[in-house]
């Protein structure tokens, strides 16, 4: 959809500073304010990092801060970009929502189970995932499959 400031009138001449100039509204950029990849990779970042180090370091009393420093980082990201004006907060909160499944989900499928343990029988399967890059006349994307 389009980026907030799309929906402002447009600017005339000697307009005040911030106001999109008409250069910045036919920018092909203009129209991708749904979802918000810079929050969806804050947040990626941030919740892989500190769910490896929580796996890594077990019993730690730097869990919490940890947990706290990244994900607020991550959240001043997306805040941030609200107020710019490059973003509407569902934006930002639907890339939060994806960028932390990310976070979780791929150290999850790169986690190494110990072969003889039933955890590591029934995940299996998880070894056996290919992901093969997929490009299309419209566009590109992520073939994901089961070997």
């Amino acid at each position: 959809r389009p980026r907030p400031f799309m929906y402002e009138p447009e600017p005339g001449p000697g307009s005040e500073p911030g106001v999109a100039t008409h250069a910045e509204r036919l920018d092909s950029d203009a129209g991708l304010s749904f979802y918000s990849q810079h929050s969806s990779t804050a947040f990626a970042l941030a919740t892989a990092y500190s769910y490896l180090f929580m796996l890594r370091h077990p019993g730690s009393r730097l869990i919490a801060p940890v947990w706290i420093l990244t994900e607020g980082l991550a959240a001043s990201t997306a805040v941030l970009r609200v107020f710019a004006g490059k973003h509407f907060w569902t934006d930002v909160l639907t890339g939060a929502a994806v960028g932390v499944a990310t976070g979780l989900v791929v150290p999850l499928l790169h986690r190494r189970l110990p072969a003889g343990s039933a955890a590591g029988a029934s995940a299996a399967w998880a070894r056996h995932i290919v992901a093969s890059p997929m490009v299309l006349a419209g566009g590109a994307g992520l073939l994901v499959s089961l070997e």
